[in-house]
C-alpha cells in the first residue's frame, strides 16, 4: 500500500539498482532453465530448492561462475561452485 515504508523501500530499491548495475546479472532464459533442472535435481533427492536460491544457482550455472554464501548447504549437491568468504581456509 502507499506510505511511507514503500516510499522507503522504493528508495533504497533505487540506489542499490543505481549503485550495483554494473554488477547486476538478469536473469536470462538460460538461467531459468538451469534453475528449473536444479530444482528438479533437488526434489529428486528429498531436498527443498526455494525459487530464489534455484534462481540463484540458475545464473551461477549459466555464466559459468561460483557463488559466493554464508548458506553453502542451501546449494549442496548441486554440481556447482560454492564458496563461503567468511570462513577461513
Amino acid at each position: 500500500p502507499l506510505g511511507a515504508r514503500r516510499a522507503a523501500l522504493r528508495d533504497t530499491l533505487t540506489t542499490v539498482m543505481s549503485g550495483y548495475a554494473d554488477r547486476i546479472l538478469l536473469v536470462e532464459p538460460e538461467a531459468a532453465a538451469w534453475a528449473a533442472r536444479l530444482r528438479g535435481k533437488a526434489r529428486r533427492s528429498g531436498r527443498v530448492l526455494h525459487l530464489a536460491d534455484a534462481l540463484l544457482a540458475g545464473t551461477v550455472m549459466a555464466q559459468d561462475l561460483v557463488i559466493a554464501t554464508r548458506n553453502t548447504s542451501d546449494f549442496y549437491g548441486l554440481g556447482l561452485g560454492v564458496i563461503n568468504p567468511w570462513q577461513t581456509q
